[in-house]
């Protein structure tokens, strides 16, 4: 369980830390019109805004995990959401950067930006609280296996996106990025389908 949570965490961390969405094209601006610095600052903003969306969810999810149909629906929900997303990322050509100047900080743009975002709420409740339920089932620090290994890595991605960005302008339309965002995308279809077994073995 540690090792697959671990696992899990990591590639979904990357996926979600290189994949465009309004957070990472906020990265990239503020580090296009200052530094990567203030680019950095906008990755931090879900380690503000995430704590009580995924407690919420998580405890939302748990209320429901000891009945098996309505715990098949958000995996099966959970396994479109991952197929969508996977859609998404494998078709994404490029990263539209927003020209809108105002004087307020990278961080608190960061995180106004995250909690209007829909995506957080939803990935939480149909990918994240799934993994995060059946890990404290078995011991109770689990979880926290699979919330570390994800932001880590998906701050480390938001990062270097930002250091790559403010060297090279180009790399967001470079064969390079489309390439890892293609490979991404074939991840999150891997995570669908275990997403769709796991909800038949409810059924």
């Amino acid at each position: 369980m540690f090792e697959s949570l671990l696992l899990a965490g990591l590639l979904l961390g990357a996926v979600e830390g290189f994949k465009p969405g309004p957070l990472q094209t906020l990265v990239i601006t503020e580090t296009l019109k200052k530094d990567w610095r203030a680019g950095f600052k906008v990755t931090l903003a879900p380690l503000i805004t995430d704590g009580p969306i995924i407690l919420f969810c998580a405890l939302v999810v748990s209320t429901l995990s000891n009945n098996n149909q309505l715990f098949a629906i958000i995996s099966f929900a959970g396994a479109g959401f991952l197929s969508y997303m996977a859609y998404e990322t494998y078709t994404i050509s490029g990263v539209n950067i927003s020209d809108a100047n105002t004087d307020n900080s990278s961080l608190y743009k960061g995180i106004i930006t995250n909690l209007l975002n829909p995506n957080p709420y939803i990935y939480w409740t149909l990918v994240g609280s799934p993994f995060l339920v059946k890990a404290f089932e078995v011991e109770t620090w689990l979880p926290l296996v699979f919330i570390f290994s994800f932001f880590l890595v998906f701050i480390f991605c938001k990062t270097i996106t930002a250091i790559i960005v403010e060297r090279s302008k180009t790399f967001l339309s470079s064969q390079t990025y489309l390439l890892i965002l293609k490979i991404l995308a074939l991840i999150l279809v891997g995570f669908a389908l275990i997403f769709v077994q796991t909800g038949l073995s409810y059924i």
